[in-house]
Formats: C-alpha cells, sequence, structure tokens
C-alpha cells in the first residue's frame, strides 16, 4: 500500500513537472519564431509556429504570433487575410483560455490588449488595401471579411461610390439599373436614376424613329423622360403636316404635355380651313374657347388712369389698360385683329404677352404664324406663342399650309409646324404645288410629297423626283412637269399618270389632251386613252375630233361618235351645228338634233344657265330653246334673254320685250331698256325716263327727267321740272316735286331733302316726323333695317327705321367704332365751361355700357378723328 502511494506521488510529480516543462516549451517555441521573424528567417518561424500548432491546434499564442508572421510587410508571405484569420482565432482561443494559461501566455508576451492592438492594424490595413483598389469588388471583400473593422462605415460609402463609378465607366443603363437594384439608398440613387433613365432613353430610341418613341412610352409609362418622348412622337407623327395627323396625336396622347402645342396648332389649322372649331371633340379646351369667342367680338378702346385698355362690344374689358399710348388706328375702335401692339409687346386678346422688344413689322403667314421683322432679320412667332429659335433670318413662308419655309443666306429651309427642322437640305426655292411641294437647286425644280418629307424624318431616305423645268398645278390635285421638250403628268403621289415624252399636254373639262407629231389623243379622268386623231377641239359639252377629214362630236368617256362626219362643226354657246355641202344639223344634246338647210344661226346670250339660240328663216329668224323647241319666229337684229322668259329685241337700233312664247310686251320703239332688276324695267324714249312692271304690266310712258328709282313696291322716285318727287305705279303724283334728294327710310317714310336742310316725312300724309336735320351717316344701310346718325341742328342720334331713336340727338359728337351689322357707339358731352367731356359708350340697342369723364387733353388723346 505504501508503495503505491509513493508510485502516485511520483508520477504525480512527473506530469507537474512535464506540464511546467512543455509550457515553458511552448513559450519558447513562440519566442523562437519572433527571434526568426526578427532576424527574417521567415521560412523557420513558419516551421516552428506550425509544429506548434500541430501539438495544440488552440494554442492562442501560435495563432497570435502567425498572424503578426503573416502581417510583417518584409515576408515574403505577407497576407492580409491569413493575418486576420490568425488574429481572429487568436482573440476566441484567448477568451476561452485558462487562467494558467493566460499566465503563460504573458510571458510571450500576450494579452487581450495586444491581439486587439494587432486587430486594429489589421483591420485598417485592410481597409487601405481595399481603398487601394477602390472598387466595388474590393470593399465588398472588405465588409464581407472583416466585420469588426472600424472603417465599415466609411468602406460602405466608398462602396457605394466605387459601384456608381464602375456604372459609368460602363454607361449603360444596364449597368445603372444592377446599381440601383443593389443599391437603391444611396446618395448617389438621384443621379443615378437620372443616368439609368437618360441611358434607357437614349438606347431604346438611339435610331429616333417613331415606332421606337411609341414603343418606350408604351413600355416606360413612369419614365421622367416619356414626355420627351410624347414630344418627338408628336414631331413624328405630324410630320407630314395634314391636319389628320394632329387628331391622331391628339386622340392617342390626350394626356401628353404635348398636347397643347397640337391642339394650338390643329386650332388654327381648323380656323384657316373655314372648319368648325366649336364642334371639334379635341379643341374643346377651357383656354382655347376663351380666344374663340374672345376673336369673334370687335374692340374699342377705352381709357383708365390716363392708360389705354380695350373693352369689347358689351362693355367687358378685354385687355388691361397698361399702356400710356395707342396706335392711331385703334382709336376707332372696330378692331377685328386678334393680335394688338401695346407699347413695344404683341399681345392676344386674353392679355398674354406673345412677344416683347419692338417689332418693325409684323406679316401673317397664315395657319397662326406670323413673321416679325426687326432690325433687317426676320423671326417666325405662333399665336400660342411658340417662337423657332433660330439667327437672324431672310424671310418665312407657310408652304400648303402644311410646313415652314426659312430663308437663311445659304438657302431655304423647311421645317414642320412644330418648328422641327426637316433633314432634306437647303434649296433655292420652295413652292407647294396642289398637295406636293417643289423644291429648286441649280435652276431646276424636284417634286416630293408630303410623306416624304415625314418619312424623312423618321429617318428614311428622303426620295425626290427626276428633276423639271417647269411645275404648273392641275385639276384634281394633278401636276404637269416639263423637262426640255418633253411634258408629262403625274398624281399627288408623283406617280406619272401621262408619261414624259414629246408632246403638249392640255387640260380640258372632259380630261386631258395630249397633242405630239403622231396626233392627238384623249384621256379621260380615268386616264383612258383614246386612238390618235388628226385634230380635236371641245366647247362645253362639245368634243369634236378630226379622222379621215371629217369632223365629228366624240364622246370621251365611253369613247363613241355622236354624229357623222361633217365638213365642219361650230359651235353655238352649247349647241354644236354640223355643216356639209349645204345642210345643217344643230346638236342640242346627245340624242338630240334638227336639222335644216344652211342659214345663218348665232347663240343667244342669257344672264342664268338658260340656253337659247336662233336660226334665220327667211327675213325673220327663229329662236330655239336648248331641247331643240322652236319658240318664236320675229324679225330682229340683235336678240338677248333676261330672267323670267323675257328676252330683250333690237330692230334698226329701237329695242323691245318679247316673252317666252313670242308675245310683245313691249313694241320695239324704245331708244333703250336698262337693266332688268326684279320686275322692274327702266326705259329711256326720246331723252326722256318711264318704266315697265313686269308683275303688273303697267308702263309708265317716258316723260321724266331722269332715270326713275323704284322707292318700294307702292312708289316711285322721279324727277321732273329740277326737283324730286314721288308717284305711285300708276303714274299719279303723291308728293309734290320739291326736293333735292329723296332717300328710302322705310315704307311709310322718306328722307327728303330741301333748302339744304334733311327731312324725315311721312309718304301718306306729307307731315314732317323729324326735321331741322343738318346731314346724317348710315351706319347700315344695307339690311332690313336701316341705321343712321343724325344731326339735328347742332345735336347728334342715332335712329332705326324700324325702332326709332335708339341714342336720343342730345350729344355733340357721336362715332361708330363697331362695324354696321354690330354697331357701338361712342357719344360725347361737351361741358364748356369746365372744359370737360363726358363719354358714354352705347351698344347696338342703346344700352349704356360704359360712362366716364375727361379733360381736354385726355379726350383729345382718345377721340378718333377719322370716323
Amino acid at each position: 500500500m505504501p508503495s503505491v502511494k509513493k508510485y502516485l506521488y511520483s508520477t504525480g510529480l512527473f506530469l507537474l513537472s512535464l506540464v511546467s516543462i512543455n509550457g515553458f516549451g511552448q513559450v519558447a517555441a513562440e519566442k523562437s519564431a519572433l527571434h526568426n521573424m526578427e532576424k527574417l528567417k521567415w521560412s523557420k518561424a513558419k516551421t516552428r509556429l506550425e509544429k506548434s500548432l500541430a501539438k495544440d491546434s488552440i494554442d492562442a499564442g501560435a495563432q497570435y504570433i502567425l498572424a503578426r508572421y503573416f502581417f510583417s510587410p518584409a515576408n515574403p508571405d505577407y497576407n492580409l487575410d491569413s493575418a486576420y484569420h490568425f488574429i481572429n482565432a487568436t482573440l476566441r482561443n484567448f477568451q476561452s483560455a485558462s487562467e494558467k494559461e493566460v499566465d503563460r501566455l504573458r510571458k510571450i508576451p500576450l494579452d487581450s490588449s495586444h491581439i486587439h492592438m494587432l486587430r486594429y492594424q489589421i483591420d485598417s490595413a485592410a481597409f487601405e488595401r481595399a481603398k487601394t483598389i477602390n472598387t466595388e469588388k474590393a470593399y465588398s471583400f472588405f465588409l464581407d471579411h472583416f466585420a469588426t473593422a472600424p472603417g465599415r462605415d466609411r468602406a460602405i460609402e466608398l462602396r457605394y461610390e466605387a459601384a456608381y463609378i464602375d456604372a459609368l465607366k460602363m454607361n449603360t443603363y444596364e449597368a445603372f439599373a444592377y446599381y440601383l437594384q443593389k443599391y437603391p439608398n444611396t446618395s448617389r440613387a438621384n443621379e443615378a436614376k437620372a443616368r439609368y433613365e437618360l441611358l434607357l432613353f437614349d438606347d431604346k430610341t438611339h435610331d429616333k424613329r417613331l415606332t421606337s418613341f411609341e414603343a418606350f412610352v408604351k413600355e416606360y409609362p413612369e419614365s421622367s423622360y416619356r414626355s420627351t418622348a410624347e414630344r418627338n412622337i408628336l414631331l413624328l407623327t405630324t410630320a407630314s403636316g395634314s391636319l389628320e395627323s394632329y387628331k391622331t396625336f391628339l386622340a392617342d396622347y390626350p394626356q401628353s404635355t404635348s398636347a397643347a402645342f397640337a391642339r394650338d396648332i390643329l386650332f388654327h389649322l381648323y380656323i384657316e380651313n373655314d372648319l368648325d372649331v366649336a364642334n371639334e371633340p379635341l379643341l374643346k379646351n377651357d383656354s382655347l374657347v376663351t380666344i374663340l369667342n374672345l376673336n369673334r367680338k370687335h374692340l374699342v378702346p377705352f381709357v383708365n388712369g390716363n392708360r389705354f385698355g380695350f373693352m369689347d362690344n358689351e362693355g367687358n374689358k378685354i385687355i388691361d389698360a397698361t399702356e400710356t399710348e395707342i396706335r392711331d388706328e385703334y382709336l376707332c375702335g372696330n378692331i377685328v385683329e386678334d393680335l394688338l401692339f401695346m407699347g413695344d409687346r404683341l399681345i392676344a386678346r386674353n392679355n398674354a404677352t406673345l412677344y416683347e422688344g419692338g417689332i418693325d413689322e409684323l406679316n401673317e403667314l397664315g395657319y397662326g404664324f406670323l413673321e416679325i421683322i426687326k432690325d433687317g432679320c426676320s423671326q417666325v412667332l405662333h399665336k400660342s406663342g411658340r417662337m423657332l429659335k433660330d439667327s437672324c433670318m431672310l424671310g418665312s413662308k407657310i408652304i400648303g399650309g402644311k410646313f415652314l419655309a426659312i430663308k437663311k443666306e445659304t438657302g431655304w429651309r423647311l421645317f414642320t409646324l412644330t418648328f422641327m427642322p426637316l433633314p432634306v437640305g437647303e434649296w433655292e426655292d420652295v413652292k407647294a404645288v396642289n398637295d406636293a411641294l417643289a423644291l429648286m437647286k441649280n435652276g431646276v425644280w424636284f417634286l416630293t410629297s408630303p410623306e416624304a418629307l415625314a418619312a424623312a424624318a423618321d429617318q428614311d431616305q428622303f426620295i425626290l423626283s427626276e428633276p423639271v423645268d417647269k411645275i404648273e398645278p392641275w385639276p384634281a390635285d394633278h401636276i404637269w412637269v416639263k423637262h426640255n421638250d418633253v411634258e408629262g403628268l403625274m398624281d399627288a403621289q408623283l406617280h406619272f399618270k401621262i408619261p414624259m415624252k414629246k408632246q403638249q399636254l392640255v387640260h380640258r373639262f372632259y380630261g386631258i389632251q395630249a397633242t405630239s407629231d403622231e396626233g392627238v389623243k384623249l384621256y379621260d379622268d380615268e386616264f383612258g386613252e383614246t386612238v390618235f386623231f388628226q385634230r380635236a377641239t371641245a366647247s362645253k359639252p362639245w368634243i369634236v375630233v378630226k379622222l379621215a377629214d371629217r369632223w365629228s362630236l366624240y364622246e370621251n368617256k365611253s369613247r363613241k361618235f355622236l354624229s357623222i362626219g361633217y365638213d365642219t362643226v361650230q359651235f353655238a354657246g352649247v349647241f354644236a351645228v354640223g355643216l356639209l355641202g349645204d345642210s345643217m344639223v344643230v346638236h342640242c344634246g346627245q340624242n338630240k338634233s334638227l336639222g335644216f338647210k344652211r342659214a345663218a344661226f348665232d347663240f343667244i346670250p342669257s344672264k342664268d344657265s338658260t340656253a337659247f339660240m336662233w336660226i334665220e328663216n327667211g327675213d325673220k329668224k327663229t329662236v330655239y330653246d336648248a331641247q331643240g323647241k322652236a319658240l318664236f319666229t320675229f324679225a330682229f337684229d340683235k336678240i338677248a334673254y333676261h330672267e323670267q322668259g323675257i328676252f330683250i329685241v333690237s330692230r334698226k337700233e329701237k329695242k323691245g320685250l318679247l316673252k317666252m312664247d313670242g308675245t310683245q310686251l313691249l313694241n320695239v320703239e324704245y331708244d333703250a331698256i336698262g337693266d332688268i332688276t326684279g320686275n322692274w324695267v327702266p326705259l329711256l324714249k326720246n331723252m326722256k325716263f318711264g318704266f315697265y312692271d313686269l308683275t303688273t304690266g303697267k308702263e309708265v310712258r317716258p316723260m321724266y327727267d331722269k332715270n326713275m328709282k323704284r322707292y318700294n313696291d307702292h312708289y316711285v322716285v322721279a324727277f321732273k321740272a329740277g326737283a324730286y318727287g314721288l308717284i305711285t305705279l300708276d303714274n299719279k303724283p303723291k308728293s309734290k316735286f320739291e326736293f333735292e334728294e329723296i332717300v328710302y327710310w322705310n315704307d311709310t317714310s322718306a328722307w327728303v331733302k330741301k333748302n339744304f336742310q334733311w327731312m324725315l316725312i311721312d309718304i301718306e300724309s306729307g307731315k314732317i316726323v323729324l326735321d331741322k336735320i343738318k346731314d346724317f351717316k348710315w351706319v347700315n344701310n344695307n339690311g332690313q333695317e336701316k341705321v343712321a346718325i343724325v344731326h339735328q341742328e347742332n345735336m347728334y342720334g342715332v335712329f332705326s327705321n324700324r325702332r326709332g331713336a335708339i341714342i336720343p340727338p342730345t350729344f355733340t359728337d357721336i362715332l361708330n367704332l363697331g362695324t354696321q351689322d354690330d354697331p357701338l357707339y361712342f357719344t360725347e358731352k361737351n361741358v364748356e365751361e369746365a372744359s370737360i367731356f363726358v363719354v358714354i359708350y352705347y351698344n347696338s340697342d342703346g344700352k349704356l355700357i360704359h360712362r366716364q369723364a375727361f379733360d381736354e387733353d385726355v379726350y383729345d388723346r382718345i377721340y378718333c378723328s377719322n370716323n
């Protein structure tokens, strides 16, 4: 038993001494490794440390020295990642080491401060390494593998920046999309998104074609470049200039930011083409409706606070009073222009300033476009306020209502109505020919179509016709062209309907006549062609062709001969007369003809579409209508037809009247029969005047000294013994012949002038209704209601033949600043004692709409002296 205890005791001492010797050996190994590292014996140091770890894989000391080994810059095996691995292993094993192990490690020396210091140094070096590489991958590696590094927040920021720079270097929308997907909340996110959207837009629309812009809007409706794409869609959709193209855009993109521009252009296209703006749904826009309503009214000036403005004929202020002076032509009102000059500004009726800076000359180009000339340079302004931004231009014009042409020193350039330049070069001249465009270069013309210009804008090849010397528009949108001595005819699509050849083309009512060395060929409206004739002539509705030395009537569309061959064919208005030997045939229509022995004939002119002719019949002449019916036979030298079935016949310089059936209304005894108006026939005989009434058949024999004038259905103004008077249709006096003038007012009253003064008298009683009238000026003398400004004694008023006094004659002056149909009256009362002028504006019904009082200086500035 004692021997056992002795054994156990001796064994314990051995183990204790073994542990002590082993711990000392490990410390010695680590110090030895450090010593070798100091002497740069890197391989021996590593071997010693690896042996230590082979004996004890959790030896914090060996791991720490290995961390220092791999972190030594002079070491060929320098490796931050390995250093970081071993320092982290050191920290783990140190934290779990026993107190005795910790005491041992202190002898290296090694404690937690050594570990943390080295790890901090390794972390810092790793961060510097990432910054040196400066790529997203380097920063990501740092962040993924150096979790405890103190520079992580900065590394994250630098990673964002490096990733952004990487995207910039790639400069593709995919690169920025990847960046935004991976780093959506960085400080560069907005910039990255902007670059992404720009690059995406550029990539998807790089070909600049309409289909690409349309696809972009459809695929990326939330893009910030949607409005840019839609503007390009507007430019390309409407590049042909057609009205329908603007409607198409507005129907497809009604909410687009470009819709307003398209609507403004379409609005003026409708106005220029006299289309119904008010009932076009695409134009039902509050601002356009306002402008349309404003433009329908005429304006007059007013003064407020010594400044001028403009109001409409109901007294509504339309343009603010802002200017101390206005143009003289504005003072007299009746302003119908939709744009006005206010100082150096050009303003619309909605008070919007369209242009500012002074204008030397303003020209209407049409279709809503204006040419502004200042200091010798031309600029183009649309009435919506948009302007073509270009340097000094020498001129401008609208081509065919679809394009804008700008003249520069080097030539004419073409733009769309939306101000998009068309990639078709410069030209010596440009013009519209029907629906096509003609472009001149080097003195010759080239034709192109609006569709070809639109195709060029959409990056297609620009197509031009062959060069020609002369161009003329023909009906049905056809274009006649000539080059050297050959001619041809194109349609609106610039396809040849009649090929170019040596010929002379003439447009006729029935189609085209082509004359060449081979003869004459006729084309109908569908360009069906005939055989060659020797000759051809025409007078609507007849065509006469010569074949085998005979002339025949011919119908072009059916290509049929309508008559036999004649020696010759003559035309008498709508009649065709074929002469053969001593006979003649009168063709009254394709299915009606009359045969006669050859005799004199002629067409009877008329003021309407009725057709007659006469044929000599012995010592008389027989009159036929257009259907070949004989109307009457009468001896006359000349004959003319008047409406209502009346003929004026002449014989031996005397004139008379016949009815359609030959009944004689007036004997052939008058020196002259004047122009028949309605049922009124003026007569002259032996230098005396009378009249005949076709309705009643009553005649006032010529007995008066001047031509008679019908007053109304009951009375006539006649002149004898040096004065005017009224008579009835029965030639009975209705008034004395004592007036210098008689002017119609209404059926019961007449203006008469006597002793240099006017009076308004009642015709039936002869009583004076209004007297002491110095003069009167018509406001409206054309309609059923007659309105006049009447100057009675020293005062003025406004009277209507239907409503009587509209404005009583109590004013010292009255001017009409409106139109004859929609007058606006400027009335003045002069208070001489105070040198004050009271100005009152009245509408057409005599309603007061505006009142002001001015001193003499201000009144002189607003008074219209030309009215």
